[in-house]
């Protein structure tokens, strides 16, 4: 949480996320101001109590939820020393089970999508990371998309959506994306169903193909013909992320403008 707009939205949707699911929230601040920058750890940690006294104080005021509204949600707070690429650090060292982060949309490629910090975080992070756009406001879950190349290493991940949607009795969508100019992979399709479906135990999915000149053209109109309200992935490799998110993905349209939070796996 670093008082933006953006991570405003990421903490209210973590809570009505953690009230759905009876889950904990710890709100965290990573805080090394520029002046301090060159100061060690020990330093800034001996050094600056009654700052940190008086971000506590900050983050409690700034992540306030009305009395009628108020879940319960058992919420604590945590002030992290160090450069925001520590948060996937901060997650692991933790134990945290899913890192819950806003966007930001200012930089290039895929940095517009999803912000550079979060993005990093994904890229990092040992857990999952949900990415929540500005304006996506929690409701419940009836249709997860995730999307895969037919890769093995899906297989996990897939199976641990599975789970989830058998839990929250929603529908987990499979979904491969064809290119116009490469045509069908029929073949590797079914390979990779009859592979999966060893491995669901009965959990439920449907297998879906579509076809389009870019991929991030088929999952946006997927998502928005099957009314998706999260999608997910798995970021196994550099070459994966960027055949979906890279430099020319018109994926961060989809994820901004339909408000679809994005849940990103980690190998």
């Amino acid at each position: 949480f670093d008082f933006s707009v953006s991570s405003s939205w990421g903490f209210y949707y973590a809570y009505e996320l953690a009230a759905s699911i009876n889950a904990e929230i710890v709100v965290v601040n990573m805080y090394l101001p520029a002046s301090e920058a060159t100061h060690s750890l020990e330093k800034l940690q001996a050094n600056s109590p009654k700052r940190k006294i008086e971000i506590l104080a900050h983050l409690k005021a700034a992540t306030q939820y009305p009395e009628a509204k108020n879940k319960g949600v058992k919420v604590s707070y945590d002030i992290g020393y160090g450069e925001k690429e520590a948060i996937a650090t901060y997650a692991k060292h933790q134990d945290i089970d899913l890192i819950v982060m806003g966007t930001t949309g200012n930089d290039k490629g895929v940095n517009r999508l999803l912000g550079s910090n979060t993005s990093m975080v994904i890229e990092t992070a040992a857990c999952p990371v949900l990415a929540i756009p500005n304006g996506t406001t929690f409701g419940s879950v009836q249709n997860i998309a995730y999307a895969t190349n037919f890769d093995s290493k899906d297989i996990e991940s897939i199976t641990q959506l599975g789970k989830i949607a058998k839990a929250t009795n929603s529908t987990l969508h499979c979904i491969h994306v064809n290119l116009f100019n490469e045509g069908t992979e029929a073949k590797k399709h079914a390979e990779f169903e009859a592979e999966l479906k060893a491995n669901l135990e009965g959990l439920p999915i449907v297998f879906n193909t579509w076809s389009a000149h870019k991929v991030e053209d088929g999952l946006e109109i997927f998502c928005r013909v099957n009314e998706i309200d999260i999608l997910a992935m798995l970021t196994h490799n550099r070459s994966t992320w960027n055949k979906l998110f890279g430099e020319h993905s018109v994926t961060k349209s989809m994820a901004m403008r339909n408000k679809l939070p994005l849940l990103a796996f980690h190998e």
